[in-house]
């Protein structure tokens, strides 16, 4: 994988390997387990659950803790030509979008449009997201190529990282008294790239393309991992003029080697 083209908007997508698997099959018995169902069952939780918060809170909280996670994360990083020796990433994060979630207000913030790097994602950033099922433009997220360094308005002035971490960070089940940037000008420029991925498969692009996860269309639960890669040693990221929140999340990043 190029990183170079990545930072100037290139969308990769790339088959399913033995690491993107191996991620896949953490997230999935986490899942099953915090839903109390089999693996092949989760897409139907929420004919079951009338609200899966705390449960799918749990799911995220045991993958994101979990070191055989983090060993695939790496091999994952390293299928798509990172460097374990300069290598920093987040804990991957379960996504787990219901059929319809989108009309419950609690659940705004999740389908904000936005760029990673207004949430103190550094430029050199690679998103690498990966559908547990086979999802189409019903039941994923979209990105907008066109606003790929082109200025968009938007609220990223109001986020401090440290400020967010302190109370509770990404993967908490309650952040509250925060910002959570987004874009403040409907419709962004261009049309949507709408991206579809068989279970597996992984999709790669970067910290900076505004993006946002689309409303569930479908009647199943939509369940994906994702994970936040960097090579330390890239000085030159993408185009991100439009940024102006303070604080940088890298240096809370673990690494790909153990210390």
């Amino acid at each position: 994988m190029d990183r170079r083209a990545i930072f100037r908007g290139e969308i990769v997508r790339r088959d399913a390997c033995d690491a993107s698997r191996a991620l896949a099959r953490i997230a999935l018995r986490h899942a099953a387990t915090a839903f109390e169902c089999d693996a092949d069952m989760l897409p139907t939780v929420h004919e079951r659950h009338d609200d899966p918060w705390a449960r799918t809170c749990a799911a995220r909280a045991a993958i994101a803790s979990d070191p055989a996670a983090h060993a695939a994360s790496v091999e994952l990083a390293r299928a798509l030509g990172f460097d374990r020796a300069s290598l920093a990433f987040d804990a991957p994060r379960l996504r787990v979008v219901a059929p319809q979630a989108h009309q419950r207000p609690a659940a705004a913030r999740a389908y904000y449009m936005h760029r990673d790097t207004w949430y103190g994602s550094p430029t050199t950033q690679v998103n690498v997201w990966v559908p547990l099922f086979d999802v189409d433009e019903h039941d994923s997220f979209a990105i907008w190529p066109s606003a790929f360094g082109a200025r968009v308005d938007n609220d990223s002035a109001s986020f401090d990282y440290a400020r967010f971490t302190s109370r509770g960070g990404f993967q908490s089940a309650a952040v509250i008294d925060v910002a959570y940037p987004r874009a403040l000008v409907m419709p962004p420029p261009g049309s949507a790239f709408h991206v579809r991925a068989r279970a597996g498969e992984v999709v790669a692009f970067s910290a900076a393309h505004l993006h946002a996860t689309t409303p569930n269309e479908t009647k199943r639960t939509r369940l994906s991992v994702d994970v936040r890669f960097v090579d330390l040693g890239d000085r030159e990221g993408a185009p991100d003029g439009d940024n102006a929140s303070k604080g940088s999340a890298v240096g809370d990043y673990m690494r790909g080697l153990p210390s």
